[in-house]
């Protein structure tokens, strides 16, 4: 399972949620990340989602398996990836703090792996301005 101590590098994009609606997606790996192609395992990646003018500041989400739940209006997800098509959802929450398009993201997470391990750390990234198609 993850260790926040080697998740060093965060990168912020636009992306889609599972259910292919518009996402914000945000990748904590152990090497820097741009954004050009799928990190290389292992990573975390949060899913948020939300429209590409959104802004995310202030908002706690309590992150969900990963198909919906009956009246949820956010779908938040963590997913640990180990290797390409093997990950694990986590639940907890994710807090984030700032999180403008086009600027900066700040915030922390608390997760709790499917074996009881608790997963706490604060993380800051670039959100670079940039479009995508879903649906």
């Amino acid at each position: 399972m993850p260790d926040p101590a080697v998740l060093t590098h965060a990168f912020a994009t636009r992306g889609c949620t599972q259910e292919d609606a518009p996402a914000l997606e945000i990748y904590l790996t152990p090497s820097a990340y741009d954004g050009a192609t799928d990190p290389t395992p292992p990573y975390l990646r949060f899913e948020i989602s939300a429209s590409p003018t959104e802004d995310l500041s202030n908002l706690s989400l309590e992150l969900q398996p990963l198909r919906r739940s009956g009246g949820a209006t956010k779908i938040a997800r963590a997913e640990w990836v180990t290797a390409p098509r093997n990950s694990t959802f986590l639940s907890g929450t994710l807090n984030l703090e700032k999180a403008l398009p086009g600027s900066q993201i700040a915030g922390r997470y608390q997760l709790i792996t499917p074996n009881g391990q608790h997963l706490n750390q604060s993380f800051q990234a670039p959100w670079p301005t940039k479009s995508s198609v879903c649906g």
